[in-house]
């Protein structure tokens, strides 16, 4: 379940471990159809879909994963599996793989003529509460041996071109519930190339971040 062998050198020490980091798959498959290659993702863990949604726990939290871009080196990731519009299930903020990669043979090998046009999905209670059940066994990690988690980011928040990352369904499913339960919890400062959620990713306007809202999705 390792990464590439060119990142197994690198370590964090927890004491710089403050953020968890939420990503969005955008594939599916896992246990319902038999994908296994989540059990190679280079990130703490992994979340399925489904009504036998799980949380998977991937490596050590000292791993440093190149999952979080500029929170690589502070931050614990979570891929929650499924493909998830930036906002609700709208279809102009879901992104559409290019169906190019896909030669005639490997869609005749799939039993297919065509590479389907994906609908965005909604994360089922059980995955969202797996991921939080994560989330909350990572921060109770962290908090007793030396660290503090006192962020969570969005992938967005560090690369800001995966502007639907994770979506407002998992931001509001995971973060918001987390954000209630721990007080001292707070939205993540935008890193490199980030950019900021928007408020519709929290419409009960539980956390908002320090600096205000994106103007914009």
């Amino acid at each position: 379940t390792e990464p590439k062998d060119k990142y197994l050198k690198y370590k964090v020490k927890t004491s710089k471990i403050d953020t968890l980091c939420l990503h969005q798959m955008a594939c599916k498959d896992s246990d319902n159809q038999g994908w296994k290659r989540w059990k190679k993702l280079g990130a703490h863990w992994c979340i399925t879909e489904g009504e036998n949604a799980k949380a998977y726990w991937l490596h050590d939290f000292n791993r440093r994963l190149p999952t979080s871009h500029d929170y690589n080196a502070r931050s614990i990731g979570f891929e929650i599996e499924g493909y998830f519009a930036g906002v609700g299930v709208e279809e102009k903020t879901f992104w559409q793989p290019s169906c190019s990669y896909l030669s005639k043979a490997k869609l005749k090998a799939k039993g297919k003529k065509r590479c389907a046009k994906r609908v965005p999905m909604v994360p089922t209670q059980r995955q969202l509460d797996a991921c939080i059940v994560a989330c909350e066994a990572s921060i109770w990690w962290v908090n007793n041996n030396g660290g503090e988690i006192k962020y969570i980011s969005a992938h967005r928040m560090s690369y800001g071109t995966k502007r639907s990352d994770p979506g407002s369904l998992l931001w509001e499913g995971v973060a918001i519930p987390l954000f209630k339960r721990y007080p001292n919890l707070q939205v993540a400062p935008v890193l490199g190339s980030g950019k900021q959620i928007p408020q519709v990713w929290d419409s009960g306007n539980v956390r908002p971040p320090s600096g205000g809202y994106a103007a914009k999705y």
